[in-house]
């Protein structure tokens, strides 16, 4: 799997040396819900932070971690795997206290040290995947006006040309037999309407430009 790690700044070494193996820890438990003996593989990684490959090995219900080539830690989680505080024991005696906020099955929002970090744990095929998938760009879709979700659009009350102030209803789409407002989001002047009263429109679709 792959950790990657969003903060306000990079961890410093003993901070890193507490946070990931008990990262690790937390997450395959979670993840998996098995204490079935086994070695698996982990890269952590974060803004500012090179990537870390991290070993965990699990025998008898015990966990063993690895950051990259340094020895293994014990990492002995001592709280219930639900409850909002996690706690853990490393091996060398460390007490590491996390606080889930949040957890969606990939990403862990947590606060580590009066902290708060977002964390999202890929396999290494979904990271991969990532690694090699082009970003989306991003389209400005401040001036346009789209259709919030499938529907028919039933009205147009403004036509190429018109100046318009913001919060003025342009267009209605009628959808699940309930009609949706669409109100310019800011004033200005109407460029181009691109369908017309009657159409089919899909969720996301122009309706009109502003200039």
């Amino acid at each position: 799997a792959v950790v990657s790690t969003q903060s306000t700044g990079a961890l410093s070494e003993h901070q890193r040396t507490e946070l990931l193996p008990a990262l690790a820890v937390l997450h395959h438990t979670k993840s998996t819900r098995s204490g079935a003996n086994g070695h698996f593989q982990y890269v952590i990684s974060g803004e500012g932070e090179e990537r870390t490959e991290v070993g965990v090995a699990v025998k008898d219900g015990e966990f063993s971690v690895s950051l990259g080539e340094s020895d293994p830690v014990t990492v002995t989680p001592t709280g219930a795997l639900f409850e909002p505080l996690q706690k853990f024991i490393l091996g060398d005696g460390r007490r590491v206290t996390l606080q889930q906020l949040e957890f969606n099955g990939v990403t862990h929002s947590i606060r580590y040290r009066c902290c708060k970090k977002e964390l999202t744990v890929l396999t290494p095929l979904q990271q991969h995947f990532m690694d090699v998938m082009p970003e989306k760009p991003i389209i400005d879709t401040s001036n346009l006006i789209l259709s919030p979700m499938p529907g028919s659009l039933s009205v147009i009350s403004v036509s190429e040309g018109d100046e318009v102030l913001e919060g003025t209803e342009v267009a209605v789409v009628v959808a699940m037999k309930m009609n949706n407002s669409l109100k310019a989001p800011k004033s200005g002047k109407i460029k181009k309407i691109y369908a017309k009263v009657g159409d089919v429109v899909d969720g996301d679709q122009k309706i009109m430009e502003f200039h």
